[in-house]
């Protein structure tokens, strides 16, 4: 090769050299490497759709190294000041800049022999270096930041980290908004074009026009909660770290310790009201969660670092950048399907990212209009300073409301993760048109009718080629003088409150002449499941569809009916006192069954699968349950939670809960769309044949897939 043709290889890579040392690009770049990393923690860290440890629990810990991690590098940081001969008083704040921003140059002190630092003196820096004001200023940071912290982990529970990264990317322009008004800060007019044209490429990249948005409103209004507080926390953290002079790592001291004290404080009200809240160091035996922790700490000292020596947009930059990988390696690791306009969408954000960081606002700009941000946070200050710890307070318990409303937002807004889209992955498999092989081919069908509709019987064939076989439980079904109370095929239960018995006995005839069949699903015949959006989901444990419809019963393990204001306990009485004794009799079986004997379950029973190796685990405690006549949304929660609790090991879980099925014990009227877009529901209304004949149209279509397939 000519010696010419290598020059401008050499001048782009020392260009590129040049621009990995800024300390904003170097900064970024470790910001994408990290959020990438954090959002397949995040996922990856779930098991069957949520966490196994308390994300409050797990904030405090992640803000309590980062605390120490701070408070280390500040006193190293004293004890070079102290070599250099400089005592707390002298406010030597310089020595936190980078060296270019010095007063004047000295030489670096070697680390070796530096003097020791007591606490005592450790303290007097501190509190010299950081002022009072200051340190309310970093107070109202962390509760924002607390807010944040606690949110995403609802966020990753309703989307994928590709949707969660590109939601978040739109804060670009609200954040250049805020800089603008709040700080004055000069953004040229490329940029205002940079900002303004990437969320539109991001939106273009998850549009699907076929499907439209992947995700319901709820799930976005969760979302674009997280970019409000963020731009907002973004510009004041920004302003706070750059209108002082004080050390990076003092600042962080009391950010952080600020973070562990509210989170602390979330902690300890989620477990007040939140029964199945895990305890604070719960869950940690589990590599996912460990790894959420370390992934925080690292995340927070690269946006603290992004901050110092950029400014909040460029670190919206790097969110936009870790959205455009995060959707591809999802594809891969979570089953999501990249939309049609994924490629001109992802070109949009990088062309973007680069119209931003090559025209940034003219220097002579910058400098005139310093300075003038920070006299809009005049008046409060002037406020601060006269009503400082009442207005603290009020924040602080505001804060603590909102977290605890988050983490129980599942609860209380019902079908929040339903979309147009793709479902949502941490509790289902995407549809799988076309797809040759059932998941259940080996799998029992009981479909039960608490009433005799035999009309409705051919409709329910539908589901037959789905199946290695099919047993109906209708009352009265079996002829009179049948000798046998149940074949294969049928049995006329009249017990609908105990209908796990009858469960059981289909479990017995299975295990006893059925070898082929691996699991049995249960469902009423007014429920609906879409047997092909199964085929990903892990079948080794029991599924449980959950409820978040407050009609319910909402899946809750208790010892006193007043920790659950459920309609039942007035309709049917007092039913827990025979659940009690019911558990108290299965762990008197002397067959290991972990429980606790004063404490039962409730949940929405009308869709559950039992994998076969679970079958006689369910038989024994079925028959004991039974016994006692325990109502069957009592029986078959505790049932489920005793086998989950007994059966269960890191390695291999005993049951997984279906968190996207539409409706509840008590619902009714769904839409066409709603049997479309979710794989399974409860009820339908058969006198709706719109609806209906949509469903089974779209069974039929399903199962002549599947016969030409096979």
């Amino acid at each position: 090769m000519p010696l010419g043709d290598s020059i401008p290889d050499a001048l782009g890579c020392r260009r590129w050299l040049q621009l990995t040392r800024n300390p904003a690009t170097a900064a970024a770049l470790g910001l994408v490497t990290i959020q990438v990393g954090f959002g397949l923690v995040m996922k990856a860290a779930q098991s069957d759709g949520t966490y196994s440890f308390s994300p409050s629990a797990s904030v405090s810990i992640s803000e309590l190294l980062k605390m120490l991690l701070a408070a280390a590098l500040f006193h190293r940081e004293c004890r070079k000041r102290l070599a250099a001969g400089i005592e707390p008083d002298a406010h030597p704040h310089y020595l936190a800049l980078p060296p270019a921003s010095t007063p004047e140059k000295r030489p670096e002190t070697p680390s070796v022999g530096l003097p020791r630092l007591g606490l005592a003196a450790f303290w007097r820096h501190f509190l010299s270096e950081v002022s009072e004001e200051e340190r309310s200023g970093f107070y109202v940071l962390a509760l924002c930041y607390t807010l944040i912290n606690n949110s995403i982990f609802i966020s990753y529970m309703l989307a994928d980290p590709g949707t969660i990264q590109l939601v978040k990317s739109g804060s670009t322009f609200i954040t250049a908004i805020v800089m603008v008004a709040a700080l004055n800060t000069p953004v040229s007019q490329v940029q205002w074009f940079a900002v303004i044209l990437q969320p539109f490429g991001l939106i273009l990249a998850q549009y699907e026009p076929e499907t439209g948005t992947a995700y319901s409103l709820g799930t976005y209004a969760i979302l674009l909660l997280q970019v409000f507080l963020s731009a907002a926390s973004s510009v004041y953290n920004q302003h706070i770290l750059q209108a002082n002079k004080t050390s990076l790592h003092a600042n962080n001291m009391v950010l952080y310790a600020a973070g562990v004290f509210v989170s602390l404080i979330c902690h300890i009200v989620m477990r007040i009201i939140k029964t199945d809240e895990p305890g604070f160091f719960e869950g940690y035996d589990n590599i996912g969660a460990i790894m959420v922790v370390v992934s925080n700490v690292f995340i927070g000292l690269a946006i603290t670092s992004v901050y110092k020596y950029a400014n909040a947009v460029v670190k919206c930059i790097a969110t936009a950048v870790s959205s455009g990988l995060l959707l591809y390696l999802s594809t891969i690791l979570f089953g999501t399907t990249l939309g049609t306009m994924v490629i001109p969408g992802t070109i949009i954000v990088a062309l973007s990212s680069w119209l931003y960081l090559a025209n940034p606002a003219a220097a002579t700009q910058s400098r005139s209009r310093a300075g003038s941000g920070r006299a809009s946070c005049k008046a409060l200050g002037v406020f601060l300073k006269r009503y400082r710890v009442p207005y603290l307070a009020v924040l602080t318990f505001t804060t603590v409301l909102i977290v605890a409303f988050l983490t129980l937002i599942q609860t209380t807004m019902p079908g929040l993760t339903h979309g147009n889209g793709h479902p949502n992955l941490s509790h289902s498999a995407p549809a799988t048109e076309g797809t040759a092989t059932s998941p259940f081919r080996n799998t029992l069908a009981v479909i039960r009718w608490n009433s005799a509709h035999p009309e409705r019987i051919p409709l329910l064939m539908k589901y037959k080629p789905f199946f290695r076989s099919m047993h109906l439980s209708i009352p009265d079904i079996m002829p009179n003088d049948s000798p046998v109370a149940r074949n294969k095929t049928y049995d006329g239960s009249n017990e609908p409150f105990t209908i796990y018995r009858e469960v059981a006995n289909v479990m017995k005839m299975a295990l006893a002449g059925q070898p082929e069949v691996d699991g049995l699903m249960y469902f009423h015949f007014d429920a609906w499941i879409d047997p092909m959006r199964w085929n990903s989901t892990d079948r080794d444990g029991i599924l449980f569809a959950r409820t978040a419809d407050p009609q319910g019963p909402l899946f809750r393990c208790m010892n006193d009916i007043s920790a659950y204001d459920w309609q039942g306990w007035h309709v049917f009485g007092r039913m827990d006192i025979a659940a009690v004794k019911a558990v108290q009799a299965a762990a008197a079986l002397g067959l290991g069954y972990k429980t606790e004997t004063d404490k039962w379950c409730v949940g929405w029973s009308d869709i559950y699968y039992v994998p076969r190796r679970l079958f006689a685990d369910f038989i024994v405690l079925a028959e004991t349950f039974a016994a006692f006549d325990v109502f069957h949304e009592l029986a078959v929660p505790t049932i489920v939670n005793i086998i989950a609790q007994t059966r269960s090991s890191p390695e291999r879980s005993a049951l997984a809960f279906v968190d996207d099925c539409w409706g509840s014990c008590c619902a009714s009227n769904p839409t066409i769309e709603d049997v479309i877009t979710t794989r399974c529901g409860h009820r339908l209304d058969y006198l709706d044949e719109n609806v209906t004949g949509v469903l089974y149209d779209k069974i039929d279509g399903q199962a002549r897939e599947l016969l030409v397939g096979s």
